[in-house]
């Protein structure tokens, strides 16, 4: 019969989370690599999964995956800011708790 809905729902939830911590991860060694177009994919990815966790208004954890992708992404767009984006990719990931070492 499975979990109730609540359980299937909060399971749901924290493996979403977990891919997204793992994304990130992925979204900063690319970014360092210098690979745009892995983060492109990589941002399209989270975004989708992003989607389904994340609440109105955000969280200020929520806010800190947000930094952190959005820093990837602009180290790209932006290249004149490029060590300034890589920077901030980094420092923010290093703040982000990883939710599999969280008890």
């Amino acid at each position: 019969m499975g979990l109730p809905y609540s359980f299937n729902n909060i399971y749901s939830t924290m493996e979403n989370i977990n891919k997204t911590y793992v994304l990130l991860e992925k979204m900063v060694n690319a970014t360092l690599q210098g690979n745009g177009s892995l983060v492109t994919e990589l941002n399209q990815t989270f975004s989708r999964i992003a989607a389904r966790i994340h609440h109105s208004p955000q969280t200020s954890l929520e806010l800190q995956y947000d930094r952190c992708r959005t820093s990837c992404v602009m180290a790209f767009r932006n290249t004149s800011n490029k060590d300034s984006s890589l920077k901030d990719a980094q420092t923010s990931f290093s703040e982000i708790p990883n939710p599999k070492q969280e008890k």
